[in-house]
């Protein structure tokens, strides 16, 4: 039986209730067990495979916290012993999401495989303040082309009471607001709308959640608050409730489902992790998908069926494809998982079916009559596709998150003249939200 170590806070254990995960793991030969990061773990191991969340932990090992340093270490030592353990995830890149204007550059270090998408995927422009000096700070959103209004999130994005503490900007005078050591960042229109992309390895997962409603700059007061209390599933909010002229004028604009699945691969090269979150806007002038913030290890609130895919996920890790494919054979039956889009792609290609590629934008080649070029925002298509190659069939799921149900969205595939078949979808009703 494989030994999989973890380490959760209580708070974030009792939430995701790993003592019905231990019992899923059990039922598929691995034992699962809670690591104690104040003893050797030499001594408790030996491990095959270790889950933490170590965000808050680093983050007070690095502000100088003698026992959250030798926590660390703990497992650093160990890991360096026994360099064949799996770690989900290493240190070195959960760091990386600590400091929110690293994360930031991270995304824009993805604009080469960006390059050509469409819509357009990036973030929107953004400065690191350490200053309260306010001809300063002009000049470094000037540099930077940070314009009002300006949203100012603390620098630490894990690990402190105040990384969901934020305030909008309207005017110059207002950045008599600004605390630093944070990150201002432009602040972009996407009518009160976030979609959440839950990452558990290789597949992805999409929730819609409520945002901060649509500002100009202007004479206005500086607004605090929340992140938490905005992004709620049902919060109701002044912040989140569109006011009438934007409501008089709304435009849906759908999201492109292969444009997060780009964002999401694109994003996970990068940061090699498996357990995280993207959340994304879609501006509404320009439609372009803009990735606001990552968080590690979040709490997949909203994602059903998350102890299944992880599951699979964790003994896909440790060379058991075939039951990490039978796990996900199940999920499947019901859940619309979204597999990332260069996986599908490898998988394409392995298989020997070069007829099939994925599009970088939102127009799709016609399907049985279904004439996607015609719908370029993807809003009609909502359809799950099944590829019959003689004896072979293999099945290509792409979600959308909408209204608390889940639909497939956006089939985007060249096809050769091998035969297509189309089958409907499921809809799954989603849970509440609350990310630890």
């Amino acid at each position: 039986m494989k030994k999989v170590g973890y380490w959760l806070s209580e708070k974030k254990r009792k939430k995701l209730n790993f003592d019905d995960f231990k019992e899923q793991c059990g039922l598929t030969n691995l034992d699962l067990v809670p690591i104690d990061l104040a003893k050797s773990l030499e001594e408790q191991g030996p491990f095959d495979v270790i889950i933490h969340k170590l965000t808050d932990v680093i983050a007070k090992a690095d502000e100088g916290d003698i026992k959250s340093q030798n926590m660390v270490k703990n497992l650093q030592d160990y890991v360096e012993s026994n360099p064949n353990v799996i770690v989900i995830d290493p240190l070195e890149s959960v760091r990386k999401l600590l400091k929110r204007h690293i994360s930031y550059k991270l995304v824009q270090d993805c604009s080469t495989a960006f390059h050509g998408l469409d819509p357009e995927v990036g973030t929107p422009n953004f400065v690191k303040i350490e200053t309260t000096d306010r001809n300063e700070i002009i000049r470094l959103m000037n540099t930077a082309q940070v314009e009002f209004p300006i949203v100012c999130k603390s620098l630490q994005g894990h690990g402190s009471s105040l990384s969901h503490m934020m305030a909008i900007i309207f005017n110059e005078e207002g950045l008599k607001d600004v605390k630093p050591p944070c990150v201002a960042q432009t602040f972009v229109n996407h009518n009160a709308k976030l979609h959440k992309l839950f990452i558990i390895g290789e597949y992805h997962y999409i929730v819609e959640r409520p945002s901060v409603k649509n500002f100009s700059a202007g004479d206005k007061t500086t607004i605090f608050f929340d992140s938490h209390d905005v992004s709620k599933a049902n919060s109701s909010s002044f912040l989140n409730e569109l006011d009438e002229s934007d409501l008089e004028d709304l435009e849906e604009v759908p999201p492109c489902t292969n444009t997060f699945s780009e964002i999401v691969h694109s994003v996970r090269s990068r940061l090699g992790m498996d357990l995280f979150g993207i959340d994304v806007v879609i501006e509404n002038d320009t439609r372009k998908h803009a990735v606001i913030d990552i968080n590690a290890f979040p709490g997949y609130d909203g994602v059903p069926m998350f102890f299944q895919v992880l599951l699979a996920h964790i003994h896909k890790l440790l060379g058991d494809a075939n039951k990490s494919q039978e796990i996900m054979n199940e999920v499947t039956k019901t859940i619309d998982f979204i597999k990332s889009a260069e996986t599908s792609r490898i998988a394409e290609k392995e298989k020997g079916n070069n007829g099939i590629s994925f599009h970088r934008d939102c127009e799709s080649a016609e399907i049985h009559g279904h004439d996607a070029s015609a719908d370029p925002e993807c809003k009609k298509s909502r359809q799950e596709e099944t590829i019959r190659r003689g004896n072979q069939e293999e099945t290509i799921r792409f979600g959308d998150q909408r209204c608390g149900t889940v639909d497939v969205q956006c089939a985007m595939m060249n096809t050769n003249s091998d035969a297509i078949e189309i089958k409907n979808s499921t809809s799954v009703k989603n849970g509440d939200d609350g990310r630890i």
